[in-house]
């Protein structure tokens, strides 16, 4: 066999499709922002749902 390859866990797995489709997401919500003071801005209320779709608690485990 040739090449590189990694070989990941199933929990690792479902972690990283999460994170996958919680980036296309995020990409969706950044293209289609509103606008607050003539800054683009992305409110938490359309953020949050994506970020707890990862992991429920990520609050909690940001800017650590």
């Amino acid at each position: 066999m040739e090449g590189n390859f990694t070989v990941i866990s199933n929990e690792d797995a479902v972690l990283f499709n999460k994170l996958k489709k919680a980036y296309k997401q995020i990409c969706l919500l950044t293209v289609n922002h509103d606008i607050l003071n003539d800054k683009a801005v992305v409110y938490p209320n359309k953020l949050g749902p994506v970020l707890e779709k990862v992991d429920p608690e990520w609050f909690e485990h940001s800017c650590l």
